[in-house]
């Protein structure tokens, strides 16, 4: 109403808002189109007092008056009981928009306590939103988690801190506790291999990298549990599946914790010094560390639409229905062609596969490099041979992106409504860019800034693939 004030006199048409809207059957008042400065008085107004039992379905007369403040008071005289409400909204007829808005408070039975339960309650759709936002929120810190894990890899800062405690670190407090860890790091392979001639201000830089993605990585799971637990304890909150959901993904994220340990423990293993090997962490350990992140993110962001879903009226005829399953097939298959294509790039990421055959189309002179089999037994040229990692990655993300675009010029011709329409897009322009990314990445021999956008194209990817999918749920059987 403040807003009212500074503007021009002009009319005003009052819309129809519940007072508790996240109940069923919620006291509503009806609009009423007023002057901005003229008195308001209407003895025909009408109020349903579905909230309150003692009064359900009763519909009075009411009078109104002009507060001081510029809220509108409704009294009325029900059963000997007066009520008073002070909801008003405006909305400039002229400027379509609306100007103020405040909850009311209904003295008696209905109470701010009662409210604020009925929002949380699976009676209406404050809990839904509630637990829908929220493993939103999570996804996108497990997108900012992900994209800061692949720099640290990027950077070669993984390998810096050499201890792990789960609840109790904190980096050195002076120059000679900084000194100290230094020379615990000496004794490690990174250091003793390719880092000899490493400044103490570089080794700062790259342990807080790795300082910086493991404290994230608590945070995460700190808010994730702090808000899941309770949900999950509550009687009406969610689901009894979302609940189930919830948990899982508390153990996911637990675990990821002890994997990413795992994984760094591999690169500080002292017989790589004996063995005169490259220091780095195990291509297996780096692929499973990444990929359960890629499901972690996957299930928060999907749960999260599932409950926030809001149904898509999809065409009935007999044939739209037939071409719509088909490109609902089409695209569950290549979104599980996206995840398996960017597992292949953590197995790229694990061997330092980017750095060879830096050319494209072609691998060097060959399509198919000479040493694509090189070791023995001939399955770890899968997971260990860069040259066939390489190669794997290269044609599944071609082989995937020609489907998706594919899939994409097909659906021009399918009765799509827009909000699918906007997905496919969406998903499109996405394979484009991460293609064009790719090739980037592998000709200018994997830059820290390409490479990890290549990382986020990704996930980007996965998160298109997967709304698109979503939407497609309510296609007619």
């Amino acid at each position: 109403m403040q807003l009212m004030k500074k503007m021009a006199p002009m009319r005003y048409e009052a819309h129809r808002l519940p007072i508790f809207p996240y109940t069923r059957n919620p006291c509503s008042v009806w609009g009423v189109l007023v002057d901005r400065f003229s008195p308001v008085s209407l003895d025909a107004y009408t109020v349903n007092h579905a909230s309150d039992k003692r009064f359900a379905g009763d519909r009075t007369p009411v009078k109104l008056h002009k507060k001081e403040r510029g809220n509108i008071e409704i009294e009325s005289d029900i059963k000997g009981g007066k009520r008073k409400y002070s909801t008003f909204v405006a909305r400039s007829v002229s400027h379509r928009y609306f100007s103020s808005f405040a909850n009311s408070r209904l003295s008696g039975s209905v109470t701010l306590k009662s409210s604020l339960v009925q929002y949380f309650t699976n009676e209406g759709e404050g809990a839904r939103k509630f637990v829908g936002h929220f493993l939103l929120i999570s996804s996108a810190m497990v997108f900012g988690l992900v994209v800061l894990g692949g720099l640290t890899r990027l950077t070669e800062s993984g390998l810096s801190m050499v201890n792990w405690n789960l609840l109790h670190f904190t980096p050195p407090k002076n120059e000679d506790e900084w000194q100290e860890y230094f020379e615990k790091y000496k004794e490690f392979p990174e250091y003793k291999l390719i880092n000899q001639n490493m400044t103490l201000q570089q080794f700062k830089f790259i342990y807080y990298m790795e300082f910086f993605h493991r404290v994230y990585g608590r945070i995460l799971g700190g808010f994730f549990a702090g808000v899941s637990i309770p949900i999950i304890l509550s009687k009406s909150l969610a689901s009894p599946g979302t609940k189930k959901v919830l948990g899982l993904i508390n153990l996911m994220i637990l675990s990821q914790g002890l994997l990413g340990w795992y994984m760094v423990k591999s690169g500080l293993d002292k017989r790589i010094v004996e063995n005169n090997e490259w220091p780095r962490v195990s291509p297996y350990r780096l692929a499973a560390h990444l990929s359960s992140a890629f499901i972690i993110y996957l299930t928060m962001l999907i749960k999260g639409m599932s409950v926030l879903r809001k149904p898509i009226v999809f065409e009935t005829g007999v044939e739209t229905i037939k071409r719509l399953r088909s490109f609902k097939m089409s695209n569950h298959v290549l979104s599980g062609c996206i995840l398996i294509t960017a597992i292949t790039g953590a197995f790229v990421a694990g061997n330092d596969a980017g750095l060879v055959y830096n050319s494209f189309p072609k691998m060097g002179d060959f399509w198919v490099p000479p040493e694509v089999l090189y070791l023995e037994p001939k399955w770890k040229n899968i997971f260990e041979n860069s040259a066939t990692v390489q190669l794997i990655h290269r044609w599944l993300a071609i082989s995937t992106g020609s489907g998706i675009l594919a899939v994409w010029y097909k659906s021009r011709k399918v009765p799509l409504p827009n909000r699918v329409r906007f997905a496919m897009n969406l998903l499109g322009g996405a394979t484009i860019a991460q293609i064009t990314l790719g090739i980037t990445t592998l000709l200018m021999f994997v830059p820290v800034s390409i490479a990890s956008l290549h990382q986020a194209g990704s996930l980007v990817l996965l998160t298109s693939s997967s709304y698109l999918v979503h939407l497609l749920k309510n296609i007619p059987k």
